[in-house]
């Protein structure tokens, strides 16, 4: 990770960390299949996590926004877990395909959001957060741990949250007593105490989380139950716990999240990035990028920009940005406005300079064929595709304004590619015209730049 991220955690620093693993398993399971045309890559959990991520940093309330941030993935199923306990998470499959196929554009997607990929060999991903909030902490920052893991809750505390997402909801002390019957620090003698399926903890069998929160809030904490089991009345409760004693402690060891991992990127490298003032900001929402050029655009509004013309991606306190050089800013000449959606700004330096609709001709002939196109073989063709144009006018100078709609959300065609499709046929029809203009504001679906 670059060093000119690095900035020191200080009081009053909001530190966020997000389980990457528990986004794509939500995103993936969340949509249908969706498959890249050019070689049927399957995209369903990239679409979903980019979404997800997206919706997270453009939701942050403004006395919240982090000062760090990264996304932490695990990095292989065996850890030091696995050498206590051989079948530690033995009963799990293993992913699905098609989403393993997914897991390298994930992490490209993360990236252009300006947002950082931690995982680290060795090591499960609760153990990098469970260290990263500990270092937080330290140096009096908040943490706020995006995930609804019941394995994070014990993370919880003065300063240290989690965030669900799906729920839009805050998890603290309340909700972890709420969910465990115990606070936070208790959370690991109520696990180890009755086990987990899922990750194949055997706990004690026969005592169930109800069960074990009742004896952890008598009796303090596991070592201290275990050590006088002998005065549990109820005589197979006794029993179990003398019998699986061990069995208790090796759970204990095995739920108990490492706060101090030898963490290879330093808390410090997750600082949130500014932009740098001397670079041209053009352009938004390149979400992911292949080394030959994009290989998925999540928002179809605005003309791609390949990675070879992309000089950085950033995040700023107003949303991300994507950096290219000043000398191809021709690339974006098509757009005549400052588009906005969801907060992010499309910015072009080469739009024109606002036309009253005076000063456009409507009521030539030159116009008339225009429109006659449009209203006979540009429409028809959008018609598929839920596209759309109302001419506006032109200007004298070979360039037709419109209006389009359509062509963006649950439909099949992006707008660049309407407005090139427009375009050829107009060219192709109406001597004369030699440019076409989209004339609409997309982040209101209105035509406010060009005013009678």
């Amino acid at each position: 990770m670059p060093a000119r991220n690095a900035r020191p955690v200080k009081p009053g620093d909001y530190v966020y960390l997000i389980d990457g693993s528990g986004f794509i398993f939500r995103a993936y399971h969340a949509l249908p299949p969706l498959n890249r045309r050019s070689d049927g890559l399957p995209l369903n959990a990239v679409l979903g996590f980019c979404n997800m991520l997206n919706k997270l940093l453009r939701e942050i309330d403004a006395g919240e926004r982090p000062s760090h941030i990264a996304v932490v993935f695990d990095k292989a199923r065996q850890s030091f877990r696995s050498e206590i306990y051989k079948d530690y998470k033995a009963n799990r499959t293993d992913p699905p395909s098609d989403l393993v196929h997914q897991f390298g554009l994930i992490r490209q997607g993360a990236n252009a959001f300006a947002v950082p990929c931690v995982e680290q060999e060795g090591f499960e991903a609760d153990d990098l957060i469970a260290t990263y909030a500990r270092l937080a902490r330290e140096a009096g920052a908040k943490v706020r741990i995006v995930s609804s893991d019941k394995d994070l809750m014990q993370l919880v505390g003065e300063g240290v949250t989690l965030y669900d997402t799906m729920k839009n909801r805050t998890i603290g002390p309340d909700e972890v007593r709420e969910r465990f019957g115990v606070p936070p620090n208790k959370v690991v003698d109520v696990q180890a105490l009755a086990g987990d399926s899922t990750d194949n903890i055997p706990g004690v069998p026969g005592i169930g989380v109800k069960t074990a929160a009742e004896l952890i809030n008598e009796y303090g904490d596991l070592e201290t139950l275990l050590a006088r089991a002998s005065e549990i009345k109820q005589p197979k409760r006794r029993e179990r716990l003398t019998e699986f004693a061990l069995q208790a402690r090796l759970s204990l060891d095995l739920v108990t999240l490492k706060q101090d991992v030898p963490v290879a990127v330093p808390v410090e490298q997750l600082g949130v990035r500014d932009a740098e003032p001397e670079k041209e900001l053009l352009g938004v929402r390149v979400e992911i990028l292949a080394d030959e050029g994009p290989a998925f655009t999540y928002d179809l509004s605005f003309q791609v920009v390949t990675k070879s013309d992309i000089t950085d991606i950033v995040r700023t306190t107003s949303g991300l940005k994507v950096i290219v050089p000043a000398k191809d800013a021709t690339q974006l000449e098509g757009a005549t406005l400052d588009y906005e959606i969801d907060g992010l700004v499309l910015r072009n330096p080469n739009k024109p300079k606002p036309i009253q609709l005076g000063t456009l001709t409507i009521d030539d002939e030159l116009a008339h064929q225009v429109r006659y196109v449009v209203d006979a073989e540009v429409n028809p063709a959008l018609a598929a595709h839920g596209g759309y144009v109302t001419f506006v006018g032109h200007d004298g100078e070979g360039r037709a304004y419109l209006t389009m709609g359509g062509g963006c959300h649950g439909c099949s065609m992006s707008r660049m590619t309407m407005l090139q499709g427009v375009q050829t046929m107009i060219a192709d029809a109406v001597p004369g015209i030699d440019k076409v203009i989209d004339a609409t504001d997309h982040s209101t679906g209105e035509n406010p730049y060009y005013t009678a």
